[in-house]
């Protein structure tokens, strides 16, 4: 998480070999705890810890980078948005008082940004997800502009597919779909029994479909090619605008150009 990323966007041969990657470190950790006497040697470490800039109300405030610079702590760093930092621990051995020095050092942290804090008047929160955000805290503006979160953003993106689906599971649940390319407004109205009445609007911007070929598009009779779409809700493939009987998964193997 704390090395130091300067693309902003990667191909889909990129994707590829981070997937490799990622396969091959999967495959030697199921080794690792496969081995008999797993767990019992001198194992290390270390912890992520997030935590959020308030004001005295609860909202948030857009001051990591300046909180950040003031405190000079390497252990310290950004959170993905820019009101929030991020306390990255030492790592330490598994024997002994792991979790005491652990929270020593947790405690030094929180202390050296919590008066930086203090200066301006913010205080330190640390929790999973603020209950206080609010709609326009969830932008792109408030976005912690590094080439790490563009990245991640972009990436995230890519994987969306051609819907966009917000739903909330509450005891009135919220479903909302549009596969209309491009930006769509969208607003939510909320009346309570008092009928006070508050709105919220948000732009849901949907990306067209993309189909993903690896190798070429024009094979003999006799050959095929795989072709895989973007992740999406459901699936059906075509053939010169008629649907192909049974072809509904995210992959289908073409036969014939």
């Amino acid at each position: 998480m704390n090395i130091q990323v300067l693309q902003k966007s990667y191909t889909e041969q990129d994707y590829s070999k981070y997937q490799e990657r990622i396969r091959e470190q999967l495959n030697v950790l199921s080794d690792l705890i496969r081995m008999p006497g797993f767990g019992g040697e001198n194992y290390r470490f270390g912890g992520d810890v997030s935590v959020y800039l308030v004001d005295s109300d609860l909202d948030v405030s857009c001051d990591n980078l300046s909180i950040l610079s003031q405190c000079g702590d390497p252990r310290i760093h950004l959170g993905a948005n820019k009101y929030q930092l991020r306390y990255q621990l030492s790592s330490i051995a598994t024997s002994g008082a792991a979790f005491d020095a652990m929270a020593e050092e947790l405690g030094e942290l929180h202390e050296l940004t919590e008066d930086a804090c203090r200066e301006r008047h913010l205080n330190l929160l640390p929790i999973g997800i603020l209950p206080t955000l609010r709609r326009a805290n969830i932008t792109s503006d408030n976005m912690t502009d590094t080439s790490l979160q563009k990245a991640l953003s972009g990436g995230l993106q890519r994987l969306r597919g051609d819907s966009y689906r917000l739903q909330i599971g509450d005891a009135v649940p919220l479903e909302f779909t549009c596969n209309d390319i491009g930006e769509n407004t969208v607003t939510l109205t909320v009346t309570d029994n008092a009928g006070n009445v508050s709105t919220a609007t948000a732009i849901v911007n949907v990306q067209p479909a993309a189909i993903i070929v690896a190798g070429q598009t024009t094979v003999c009779v006799g050959e095929t090619v795989t072709l895989t779409a973007n992740v999406g809700d459901t699936y059906q493939w075509s053939k010169d605008g008629v649907t192909i009987t049974g072809a509904t998964s995210q992959v289908y193997v073409a036969s014939e150009s």
